[in-house]
């Protein structure tokens, strides 16, 4: 078990009075395993991912990274928000180059590997573009070209797709899971989309209103082996897809 949350618990304090965001949250993640978090606006899906990437701190309980608490933010940790979050006055290669200048590595082997994967997965003649040059997908492909430079254990995705047109986002979120599957990462997905989360994960867990706490898991991994497109056509994604539609409709 790669990432373990246990009785994980979040309260926000305000002049207003205390805000219960999440409660007695436990679940694992695999090793490899793509998970998405699910749940009715406000139910703590994307504070739960910061707890994760070590942005914010429980209130209660504790999450393990390989064995030991996460503690502040980290370097096997990758987070991309719901924005690319791209510097605009940076080409491409500043912008995917950023982690190695910010932990000393600027070395061969670092770039090296930065131009391969700008270069496999069709990003190689758009180095020293700008990424207002770019189009949505691609910019999202170069965001997490980026965040994979600081070659991360676990990658958190908060979203990422949001801001893409449907079309677009159909082709980037399979752009997406096939290079996190290609360089073996392990990655939790926050999303409000069903259709996205059975296409693209192993497992869901749909979450309760808030305070958010794990309401169900659906096991998606028959399907592990399939494209996105190819899971769309297959009974197990609808029978899926209708068991969470149906929990989140209660729940609206």
């Amino acid at each position: 078990m790669i990432l373990e949350l246990s009785q994980l618990s979040l309260v926000y304090q305000s002049a207003e009075g205390e805000t219960e965001a999440l409660r007695d949250v436990s679940f694992g993640v695999e090793e490899g395993e793509f998970v998405s978090l699910l749940g009715p606006s406000g139910c703590g899906k994307s504070s739960l991912l910061k707890l994760m990437a070590g942005l914010e701190k429980p209130t209660a309980g504790e999450i393990l990274l390989d064995g030991e608490k996460i503690d502040g933010c980290g370097g096997k940790i990758g987070y991309m928000p719901q924005r690319d979050a791209l510097f605009p006055w940076r080409s491409v290669w500043g912008n995917v180059s950023l982690a190695p200048e910010l932990r000393g590595e600027r070395n061969p082997e670092s770039y090296a590997r930065l131009h391969t994967l700008l270069s496999q997965y069709g990003l190689g003649e758009f180095e020293n573009r700008s990424p207002a040059a770019l189009s949505g997908g691609m910019r999202q492909r170069v965001a997490l070209i980026r965040t994979l430079g600081a070659s991360p254990r676990l990658l958190l995705l908060d979203e990422p797709f949001s801001a893409l047109d449907a079309q677009t986002r159909l082709s980037v979120g399979e752009d997406i899971r096939r290079i996190i599957r290609a360089e073996g990462l392990t990655a939790v997905l926050v999303t409000h989309d069903i259709g996205e989360s059975v296409a693209l994960s192993d497992r869901i867990i749909v979450l309760t209103e808030r305070p958010g706490r794990v309401l169900s898991v659906h096991d998606a991994g028959e399907l592990r082996a399939l494209s996105p497109h190819e899971r769309r056509a297959h009974p197990l994604y609808a029978a899926v897809f209708d068991r969470i539609g149906k929990e989140l409709h209660i729940l609206a």
